[in-house]
């Protein structure tokens, strides 16, 4: 019974710590310049969604047609990039985990999301009273 209450506890730590490490990332990342090389794109008034993905990253995959459904609706608004074959641009932007999607308006990254979210939260970035 001592042991099945400690892995509990080691689990819910595990868990705490994950979730406050992944709200750092998004914090850190939130209220940079946009990289140089997408600034000329994310230059539309209501802002843009760049989601940052590696195909062999489950969750990534889980996202795809969510990303793909907003990249139709929002043709102009919503962009992906592989890591893997954007490094440079992943690096400058500060990404370090994926799925990650960022929301830059005015050449700013206003919202930072990590992890794989449904389609209802991102596309309420892209609505014109969207902050």
């Amino acid at each position: 019974m001592e042991n099945l209450l400690l892995f509990i506890l080691a689990l819910g730590s595990l868990f705490l710590f994950f979730k406050w490490r992944v709200g750092l990332a998004q914090k850190n990342l939130e209220g940079k310049d946009a990289p140089e090389a997408i600034k000329s794109d994310s230059q539309h008034p209501d802002g843009a969604l760049y989601y940052f993905y590696h195909p062999k990253c489950g969750p990534c995959r889980q996202m795809e047609p969510v990303i793909d459904h907003l990249m139709q609706k929002y043709p102009d608004r919503v962009k992906k990039f592989n890591v893997a074959e954007h490094q440079e641009l992943t690096l400058e932007t500060g990404i370090k985990a994926t799925p990650t999607t960022v929301y830059i308006k005015n050449n700013k990254i206003t919202k930072a999301i990590i992890g794989s979210k449904p389609e209802k939260t991102l596309e309420a970035l892209l609505l014109p009273n969207h902050p």
